[in-house]
């Protein structure tokens, strides 16, 4: 298993601030905090380090540019994206 990601310290909330900064909504109106859950891991960290060592893998984009990246596709895709099931599906 290869995590491709870049170095950040950021938990959830801070990646969801910055969204909600770039897509000009209010992050106080946009979540609500909630208990934990059975299971939840305190964080979810992404350790690049094995990619970088037997892929010679790096990122070429820094961790505030993915992310306005991201928002732009979604604000190009949002009719689409707004026909898609809300229910989350993980799959392994």
């Amino acid at each position: 298993t290869y995590h491709f990601s870049v170095p950040s310290d950021r938990n959830v909330a801070a990646v969801v601030a910055s969204v909600c900064e770039l897509m000009g909504a209010d992050f106080d109106v946009s979540t609500r905090v909630v208990g934990e859950r059975l299971g939840q891991d305190a964080r979810y960290l992404l350790d690049c380090a094995k990619a970088e060592r037997e892929l010679a893998w790096s990122p070429t984009v820094d961790f505030d540019e993915g992310v306005c990246e991201v928002v732009a596709w979604i604000e190009e895709h949002w009719d689409l994206i707004k026909t898609l099931p809300l229910e989350y599906q993980h799959k392994a």
